[in-house]
């Protein structure tokens, strides 16, 4: 059983540190990018969230899940059903094979903590993001904590970020927001929106 199996199997939604019974930032930018209710968005480490219920009830169609564990995306289709794709693998092993309009990340990227892995991240995005497509990504910030879950993780400003992707990536939006664990802790994430200009 791999890491992220073992997480979700041993533990409910309310006592995950990366769950938000609300996805305000994810759904408020992909509702402003959006521009058509059937557009293709896949949500890179979905995990369990409650996303896909919000884009499903606002009308959203065309909706894959990409997770690394099995366990998280059970859970996920024994809620929501049908109505999503779901895809169990790594992002770094992944092999799109068809173009998105909006690719989401929430909390995968900061994971990747080597050159190599980022970069691996980067050309698998672009291959999956549809020309002008949108990519929505939220990570811990510069304030946010330099471990989660028993892992190091990586920590990125706006700015950063808009060096890392651009320049094929344009920056569009972006803003910093405060996450509150189940138990009080408090998590800085960057969160920023890029157009793919190919």
């Amino acid at each position: 059983m791999g890491y992220w199996d073992e997480k979700y199997e041993s533990t409910s939604f309310g006592e995950r540190s990366w769950s938000q019974v609300l996805p305000g930032p994810s759904l408020a930018f992909i509702k402003a990018n959006a521009d058509r209710r059937s557009a293709s968005i896949i949500d890179i480490g979905s995990g369990a969230s409650r996303l896909f219920d919000d884009l499903l009830e606002v009308g959203f169609t065309d909706l894959t899940a990409l997770d690394i564990s099995q366990f998280a995306l059970a859970e996920l289709q024994s809620r929501v059903g049908p109505e999503v794709q779901y895809i169990c693998t790594s992002i770094l092993e992944w092999e799109p094979d068809r173009n998105y309009e909006v690719v989401h990340d929430r909390a995968v990227f900061h994971f990747l903590t080597q050159t190599t892995e980022q970069d691996r991240y980067k050309e698998i995005l672009l291959r999956a993001l549809a020309g002008g497509g949108i990519f929505v990504i939220g990570t811990f910030g510069p304030q946010g904590p330099d471990q989660c879950s028993g892992l190091p993780v990586s920590r990125w400003s706006v700015d950063e970020l808009r060096e890392f992707f651009g320049p094929q990536l344009q920056l569009i939006d972006s803003s910093y927001e405060t996450h509150e664990t189940p138990w009080g802790s408090r998590q800085q994430f960057s969160w920023a929106v890029f157009k793919n200009s190919k």
